[in-house]
């Protein structure tokens, strides 16, 4: 679970498995606005952190074959792989 606090209300990305698998999703510290931001039907996505400006989250799935890193926008949208390759990937970082 990570908070972001930046130009918009405070929220907190996390895992939930009510779906049937590990799905990442966002929702305001006062509960409102829950979404869902993954959608599989096996894969895990795991571990999200919002970028220090609040507008992406870096996160890994097994969603290729094995853990890799992603980032997407803060909606969910333009999930991209960074850095592809053989070995397994897990626990981004934002650094400053």
């Amino acid at each position: 679970v990570w908070l972001m606090h930046g130009p918009v209300p405070a929220q907190v990305a996390y895992v939930s498995t009510v779906t049937g698998n590990d799905e990442l999703f966002k929702i305001r510290v006062d509960g409102s606005e829950n979404t869902r931001l993954t959608e599989n039907e096996w894969a895990w996505d795991k571990h999200p952190t919002w970028s220090p400006d609040g507008t992406r989250i870096a996160f890994w799935s097994n969603r290729d074959g094995h853990r890799q890193l992603y980032v997407m926008d803060a909606d969910g949208g333009n999930v991209r792989r960074l850095a592809p390759g053989p070995y397994e990937d897990w626990d981004p970082v934002w650094a400053r």
